[in-house]
């Protein structure tokens, strides 16, 4: 047996340590379950393994280190699981790895121990308890923001939040001439505040032409293509979401981060922020933008307007309320089965 696939179906109890028999095994697959207990170490043994789909169970206990010996793997996702504890430094040693998964879990430490997978180009570890600084070199370049959020102690350039110092008692001692020095430079600022407050605030008449000149606002512009956005501006949005805060998440992936936000009217849509910003063909990103808005089809979702904004490029997407397709052939929570007729049909 090469391939064992026994995802999504309603399997409970431990993992059988007797899988790591199979030899041949390339593929193993039991997502979407309801297995608990730990990851038996055993699973290293599996030296032709290629594949590793645990997620969306109910495992617990640590990732074992026994996961280096995986030396052909090149997908490993053990997410949606309560795994805790470490990312073993192990994992190191798997050098043909490029997808890792390790979302939503309860894991700790860093993520120091995976910046020598360079063949590593999918990781996510978002929604954990990891801490520490994020590296951005390596095989870190290629990893979207998206990967790590939902982490309140990681730190770095990839989450815009600055690294504090962890250990105050190696902090050297600041001086006494350096704390003279800063408390003379404050006097100095507030002085000159006191001075700029009480000079007289004459307003400068508008120079010659200067009518005609465009105004360059530093807000970013909201473009609404369809009649249910109207009415909105960019600071609207931003409130609306918190500066697009995580709570308002509600699904993300490689290159973009989904949001749904609730428009003046009550109607929501949902906020897809691209991780790449300006393009270098900004106009021709924009008439693209028009042009895919002004296309109507029962099977596409309505692009409702767009926001070219320094946190990413902003396209507004009518809300689906239930879900993707995903979600409906495979997710926990489907209504009903789809037959293959249905599925037939869909794929046409």
């Amino acid at each position: 047996m090469t391939n064992l696939n026994l995802s999504s179906n309603n399997i409970k109890g431990p993992i059988p340590i007797e899988l790591s028999r199979i030899g041949n095994l390339d593929t193993l697959d039991i997502s979407n379950n309801k297995i608990s207990g730990s990851i038996p170490s055993s699973l290293g043994d599996l030296e032709h393994l290629l594949k590793l789909n645990l997620s969306r169970n109910q495992l617990t206990g640590f990732i074992p280190a026994e996961f280096g010996n995986l030396r052909s793997v090149m997908e490993i996702d053990l997410s949606d699981n309560h795994l805790s504890g470490l990312i073993p430094q192990e994992l190191s040693q798997i050098q043909n790895m490029f997808l890792l998964r390790l979302e939503n879990n309860n894991l700790s430490g860093d993520v120091m121990s995976l910046i020598n997978c360079l063949s590593l180009s999918v990781l996510n570890v978002s929604y954990n308890n990891l801490a520490g600084v994020i590296p951005t070199g390596n095989n870190f370049s290629r990893f979207s923001p998206d990967s790590f959020i939902g982490n309140p102690g990681l730190c770095g350039s990839w989450l815009n939040s600055p690294c504090y110092d962890s250990h105050p008692e190696e902090r050297a001692t600041i001086s006494k001439v350096a704390i003279l020095g800063i408390a003379l430079g404050a006097l100095v600022i507030l002085l000159m505040i006191l001075v700029a407050a009480c000079r007289p605030h004459n307003p400068a008449p508008f120079p010659d032409g200067s009518l005609d000149k465009p105004v360059s606002y530093s807000t970013p512009k909201l473009v609404i293509l369809h009649m249910n956005m109207a009415l909105h501006v960019y600071e609207d949005i931003m409130r609306m979401t918190e500066n697009l805060s995580e709570k308002y998440i509600i699904g993300h992936g490689a290159s973009s981060t989904v949001y749904k936000c609730v428009l003046k009217n009550c109607r929501p849509v949902a906020i897809k922020r691209l991780y790449s910003h300006y393009p270098q063909c900004l106009k021709e990103f924009e008439t693209e933008l028009e042009t895919v808005g002004s296309i109507k089809h029962r099977n596409l979702v309505s692009l409702q307007g767009y926001s070219l904004s320094p946190c990413g490029n902003l396209l507004f997407y009518d809300y689906m309320e239930n879900g993707s397709l995903w979600d409906l052939f495979h997710g926990p929570m489907k209504k009903k089965k789809i037959d293959w007729d249905t599925r037939l049909h869909i794929a046409q």
